[in-house]
């Protein structure tokens, strides 16, 4: 016997993408309900569905996410850099990944991370892409903020080093200042001492060095000269004694071959 088997009702069609349309909703409806914001695209490129939180962050619908190439929801600054990403990962079948700014539902440009993955089937076809958008606005505020650090304490070094420098020049060219008046000194055809502004004895000549017999130092050159170019009455008291010349600043003190013939010097 044969059981005659009968035909499918003529509604069960319409029943069958039915079920694909409720098995659809499911999915959708399952990403939905995942924190964080997830789209996917076919394999031409064009986004085939976006979860609500993240049409909401952005403030756009499906459509207008599809049209991210020319409404400016991509920064314009970024735009060909994202779109020639894109169009290599397409064409590669190679995971997407790069940091972009993206317009949000308040219209202000935010820095995400977009990384996206291909499914492939079984003949190795990508038939999806699968999109992560992940804010990292606050991340880049930070790496700014250490940048422009960065950059500052990059200029106060180079500012420091250049002032050193400087320092270090201007110790050099007084040294040779020093070495240059001393030659001048022990050169000259006299005798010659400097002094401070508080009448210490900061240098000797040669010449009035070997007059005096003696090495450079400052309380046995006062004493040896105190008669013929001191005030008597400092030499008593402690303080150093003042010359008895006008004072001026680092005064230099000269006696002339002639004129030491009047004072006794020994």
């Amino acid at each position: 016997m044969s059981a005659a088997i009968d035909p499918l009702p003529a509604d069960d069609a319409p029943r069958s993408e039915l079920l694909v349309g409720e098995g659809d909703y499911d999915l959708r409806h399952a990403f939905d309900l995942i924190p964080g914001l997830f789209a996917t695209m076919r394999p031409d490129g064009e986004i085939e569905f976006a979860n609500r939180e993240l049409t909401e962050f952005l403030g756009q619908s499906l459509e207008e996410l599809r049209a991210w190439r020319t409404n400016g929801t991509v920064h314009n600054g970024d735009l060909e850099r994202v779109d020639k990403a894109w169009t290599y990962a397409l064409a590669s079948g190679t995971p997407y990944n790069l940091e972009q700014r993206l317009r949000c539902h308040d219209a202000q440009y935010r820095w995400f991370q977009v990384r996206a993955h291909p499914q492939r089937d079984g003949k190795d076809e990508v038939v999806r892409w699968h999109i992560q958008v992940l804010c990292i606005d606050a991340h880049k505020a930070t790496e700014e903020r250490l940048r422009r650090s960065e950059v500052s304490l990059s200029r106060a070094l180079a500012e420091q080093t250049v002032a050193r420098q400087a320092l270090e020049d201007a110790v050099v060219a007084q040294r040779a200042s020093e070495r240059e008046l001393s030659r001048l000194f022990e050169t000259m055809p006299a005798y010659a001492l400097c002094m401070d502004t508080s009448g210490l004895v900061t240098y000797v000549n040669q010449s009035l060095l070997q007059v005096l017999g003696a090495t450079f130092d400052h309380n046995a050159i006062v004493k040896q000269l105190a008669p013929a170019v001191f005030h008597g009455e400092q030499m008593s008291t402690g303080a150093h004694p003042q010359p008895s010349v006008e004072r001026r600043p680092a005064a230099r003190l000269t006696v002339d071959d002639h004129q030491q013939s009047g004072a006794s010097l020994g």
